[in-house]
């Protein structure tokens, strides 16, 4: 999942901290090669001319199916100072991406990591067993 990032750098730095800290891993998977880049962006552009509302609402809710079709352990990364399992709820993460990943029997934990602190250890935020989130998914 892409860091809070106002540079445009998120997905690579957070792509780079994963090929650097989870050699076994699946790879990393991230907005940018998921969704083929030409039918997104044409949605959201479309939406945007209709209202900015419009395209907010696009890419939350195709936040929240990413989450539905993930599996296995999932990366949020976001500054250390943020609580992954309690941003506000107006937020990709808080109202629709967490609450679909804590109900989805496949994912087996999230990891919350900052990758732009160096040697940032991560932190386990959410396991199986902890229950779903009290927040349902807003999609």
């Amino acid at each position: 999942m892409p860091p809070q990032s106002e540079s445009g750098n998120a997905i690579p730095l957070a792509k780079q901290w994963y090929c650097s800290n989870v050699p076994d891993g699946r790879g990393a998977v991230a907005f940018d090669n998921i969704v083929d880049n030409d039918w997104y962006l044409a949605q959201a552009s479309a939406l945007a001319q209709v209202s900015y509302s419009k395209m907010d609402q696009f890419q939350k809710r195709l936040s929240q199916a990413f989450a539905t079709a993930s599996s296995g352990t999932v990366y949020f990364f976001t500054k250390q100072e943020n609580d992954g399992t309690s941003m506000p709820t107006t937020l990709a993460w808080g109202g629709w991406e967490y609450p679909a990943l804590t109900r989805n029997a496949d994912v087996t934990e999230i990891i919350q990591v900052d990758p732009t602190v160096e040697g940032d250890s991560s932190k386990v935020i959410w396991q199986q067993g902890d229950g779903a989130s009290a927040t349902e998914p807003r999609g």
